[in-house]
């Protein structure tokens, strides 16, 4: 059977699609800490059409070497750990980065090649829906390990190691606290105590100091 212009076409377009590539779920099988890359598979699969017109599917090969993206600016950096099994999103960028990511800076990428499988970065975090972050804290920010020791940023204030209020206490304020010792230590070495068979009587008023609020208000710790 003759094929139409139309159809010539829709098929070169198809193709077109089916070799750019956008963005994909990840997931970790091996990372290199001191270049920050890893090597990443592909959670969903190529599809194609096969030689008798039907449609073909099969999974992609490991991307090696894709460097992994930590949230980061001027100069300041969030890192953590990065495991076989982490899974993320796949980013193919629309030229090759292989001169930037050897050099750096401004480059010409000296290769025509577009939204190709080689040229993804990888952005750890992303989940599907069955594995959602459980237990998730929707009226704060929270750093840490899951199910491990976090820091929970809330309105009130911050809770550290754990947000269990059995386990929490409020942490010392180091300065109210060392104000009031050292006072308290001044006025121990001026006091003048009563000699053998003298007659004892009270320290002057105003010798000691007043405790001050020494706890915070805002900030809780794990017992």
């Amino acid at each position: 059977m003759q094929t139409s212009l139309a159809q010539t076409f829709a098929t070169l377009q198809t193709n077109l699609r089916r070799s750019m590539w956008t963005a994909l779920p990840g997931r970790v099988q091996t990372f290199d800490p001191s270049k920050q890359s890893a090597d990443i598979e592909p959670l969903v699969h190529d599809t194609w059409e096969g030689e008798d017109g039907t449609s073909q599917t099969g999974p992609l090969p490991v991307i090696p070497s894709v460097p992994v993206c930590f949230p980061g600016s001027g100069g300041w950096r969030v890192t953590f750990p990065v495991a076989k099994g982490d899974t993320g999103l796949l980013v193919f960028c629309a030229r090759s980065i292989d001169r930037w990511l050897s050099e750096g800076g401004s480059v010409d990428p000296q290769d025509d090649r577009t939204h190709d499988l080689s040229d993804a970065v990888f952005v750890p975090g992303l989940n599907d829906l069955a594995h959602p972050i459980d237990p998730f804290k929707n009226d704060r920010m929270t750093v840490g390990k899951v199910g491990g020791t976090q820091i929970h940023l809330k309105p009130s204030g911050t809770q550290v190691g754990t947000d269990d209020a059995s386990q929490l206490d409020w942490t010392v304020l180091g300065t109210p606290l060392k104000t009031f010792l050292t006072n308290l230590l001044t006025a121990l070495n001026t006091l003048n105590l009563p000699v053998s068979g003298a007659t004892a009587g009270p320290p002057a008023p105003g010798t000691f100091p007043l405790l001050p609020t020494i706890l915070s208000s805002s900030v809780e710790v794990k017992k």
